[in-house]
C-alpha cells in the first residue's frame, strides 16, 4: 500500500461491494438499527425497508464505479 497508495481504490470496491451483496441478500448487518450520526431507524420507519434497502444499493454501486474509476485513472496515468 506504501509503494502503490491508488490500490487503496480497490478496496473501497471491494468494501462497497461486500456492503453491496448484503443489501440485495438481505443480511441483517447491513440496517442494523444506530443511534449515531447515521440512524437507519428513522429511514426505515419515515420510507420504509425495502426503499432504504434500494436506496443504500444505488450509493453503494456509485461508490463501486466512483472507486474502480479512479483506480483504472491512476493506472492508465504514463510513467514517470
Amino acid at each position: 500500500m506504501e509503494t502503490n497508495p491508488h490500490y487503496g481504490y480497490l478496496i473501497g470496491v471491494l468494501g462497497f461491494g461486500i456492503y453491496l451483496l448484503g443489501l440485495i441478500l438481505n443480511w441483517k448487518w447491513t440496517l442494523e438499527p444506530g443511534g449515531g450520526y447515521f440512524n437507519v431507524v428513522y429511514w426505515i420507519e419515515t420510507f420504509g425497508e425495502k426503499t432504504v434497502r434500494i436506496i443504500l444499493g444505488v450509493v453503494m454501486a456509485a461508490g463501486m464505479c466512483s472507486c474502480l474509476a479512479i483506480f483504472m485513472y491512476y493506472n492508465n496515468l504514463p510513467a514517470k
